[in-house]
């Protein structure tokens, strides 16, 4: 008899998370990691109480992987890294950025989740210390509605014969115009900078 094949916790989260990126969040279901990993669907439930359990893991490593894309350094400002990084996430990932950001049932907390993380990373952006508090947040709001629209565009097609250079160059674009204006408005000394790249 051939010796009981056993699955780690994190082999069935993998699973899990390989099913989410190809089919959203949804869509999973014990069945479908069990055949993902050639099972039964012992492993699931020996691994999690529950689906639900399983669920919020592979949403939180979802999370965890949009955090690296949108605090990549691909350029100088963090500002700026966010966007493009939720863009790319977008066109690299969409059917996972469909899920986390379309999807009620999963996008109501999500946004602002992200927003407070890379609000939390702003002490490190030179333009972003110029900037008073309240400033500051202004310009990652309306950073943030861009950014949710552009990747929106690019994950269900509309925006096509999208790569990482025309993303990095819209991103400059459209950020040097919001941040050179808070700037321009700033009440804080030695706000006279510009965005560069």
């Amino acid at each position: 008899m051939p010796p009981k094949v056993t699955f780690s916790q994190e082999s069935v989260i993998n699973a899990g998370f390989e099913i989410a990126r190809e089919r959203g969040f949804a869509e999973l279901s014990a069945r479908l990691i069990a055949d993902r990993l050639k099972s039964s669907t012992g492993p699931v439930y020996t691994s999690f109480a529950s689906m639900e359990e399983l669920k919020v893991t592979i949403i939180g490593k979802a999370v965890e992987l949009l955090n690296n894309y949108a605090l990549r350094p691909y350029t100088k400002s963090v500002f700026l890294n966010m966007g493009t990084g939720i863009a790319l996430f977008a066109m690299e990932n969409p059917v996972l950025f469909r899920s986390m950001f379309m999807d009620s049932a999963v996008a109501s907390n999500m946004f602002e989740d992200l927003t407070r993380t890379v609000a939390s990373h702003l002490d490190k952006d030179n333009l972003a210390s110029c900037l008073t508090h309240d400033e500051r947040q202004d310009v990652l709001h309306k950073l943030a509605i861009f950014v949710y629209g552009y990747a929106s565009l690019i994950c269900v097609g509309v925006i096509h014969k999208v790569d990482k250079n025309n993303i990095i160059k819209t991103m400059l674009e459209v950020g040097r115009d919001i941040i050179d204006s808070a700037l321009g408005r700033s009440k804080s000394e030695g706000c006279g900078n510009s965005v560069r790249s």
